[in-house]
């Protein structure tokens, strides 16, 4: 069976699914192994039987940081989902009577691991018994990011009501805009194979973009690479992202193109990149839009481009003005006539 991390794990199912997905990944997950690299690394010091508060198994935290990632899971739910699923608690072999990593202790570790730059390490050895199962197909890269939340900062007032400072949790987690939505926190860069086995792991703060550890993550790659990789909704094909976003659809053929592009597009600007004659003059005939193109890039609507002088905009009505428009098509004409007593008869 060719296990993924992404088949399951990334969105919350429950059930047995998930549970047997947590048994798999248990035993595949070389945790001594990881243990051993943090002691060496003075990352984590086991408690040995001495006296004093017994620290929490290596094993419950590195486990934690991959339930976090599978499950999209912020600081706070993953300390609330550990104490409450069952399925979690087995996987961290988590007892009744056993310490449960708080919100504050898995920010900790994870920083301490992005800091001595260890997160590449671990899944580097998830990665080697990964491949020595033959678990990794090397035939493409997929890359995602996923947003880890942590507590925003709390704010502390005097008695006047002035702020006096805004401490956090985590003084190293940035904020970051998603779809509209604020988030704080750190983000993992995952990049995996054509079945979700992850391949690379990068931690940056929440702000850093996706696409500045592309290079990293696809480092010797010969192969296909895609991004962030969504079902699409009817709404997004509706979007202007203003972003490196796209709304894909894949269709039969020309007639159902020129149909999906008519009925989203914005009347700006449409291309095709053809070798076919016959669609690409079907397409500049029957698409709706001010400019439409074929084998170059829409980068071209531009009023200077065009020969206009300076864009002062671009029209996506009829009537007018089409197109990118110069001072030209924001003048109006008026005629004048001289005459001594002409009529028309």
């Amino acid at each position: 069976m060719q296990l993924s991390f992404f088949d399951h794990a990334m969105v919350y199912q429950g059930g047995k699914k998930s549970m047997k997905f947590l048994n798999e990944m248990k035993e595949l997950i070389p945790f001594d192994a990881i243990e051993k690299i943090l002691i060496e690394k003075k990352i984590y010091k086991p408690n040995n039987g001495k006296a004093g508060r017994p620290s929490i198994p290596a094993k419950t935290l590195i486990g934690a940081l991959f339930l976090q990632n599978w499950y999209g899971l912020s600081d706070p739910m993953t300390e609330e989902l550990i104490n409450d699923r069952i399925s979690f608690r087995k996987f961290l072999d988590i007892k009744d009577e056993d310490t449960i990593p708080d919100e504050t202790t898995i920010c900790k570790f994870r920083n301490a691991l992005i800091k001595e730059e260890l997160l590449e390490s671990i899944f580097f050895e998830v990665r080697k018994v990964m491949e020595n199962k033959k678990l990794i197909l090397n035939e493409g890269t997929l890359i995602d990011a996923t947003l880890i939340h942590c507590s925003e900062p709390k704010k502390k007032k005097d008695d006047q009501g002035n702020v006096i400072s805004n401490e956090a949790y985590d003084k190293e987690a940035t904020y970051t805009s998603k779809r509209g939505h604020k988030h704080h926190g750190h983000k993992m860069h995952i990049a995996t194979d054509t079945n979700g086995i992850i391949k690379d792991v990068v931690a940056t703060t929440a702000s850093n973009h996706d696409s500045t550890q592309f290079d990293k993550l696809t480092k010797n790659e010969s192969k296909a690479i895609f991004a962030d990789v969504n079902d699409v909704t009817d709404e997004d094909y509706y979007t202007e992202y203003n972003d490196y976003i796209m709304a894909v659809k894949v269709v039969d053929g020309i007639d159902e193109a020129i149909e999906h592009i008519n009925k989203y597009n914005t009347k700006h600007s449409e291309a095709i990149v053809t070798n076919n004659y016959e669609h690409s003059q079907k397409f500049l005939n029957e698409v709706d839009a001010a400019a439409v193109y074929v084998n170059a890039s829409t980068r071209f609507t531009d009023g200077f481009e065009f020969g206009f002088g300076a864009e002062i905009g671009i029209s996506t009505q009829k009537m007018h003005a089409r197109g990118p428009m110069g001072l030209e098509a924001l003048t109006s004409i008026k005629y004048i006539i001289y005459g001594d007593g002409q009529i028309r008869e």
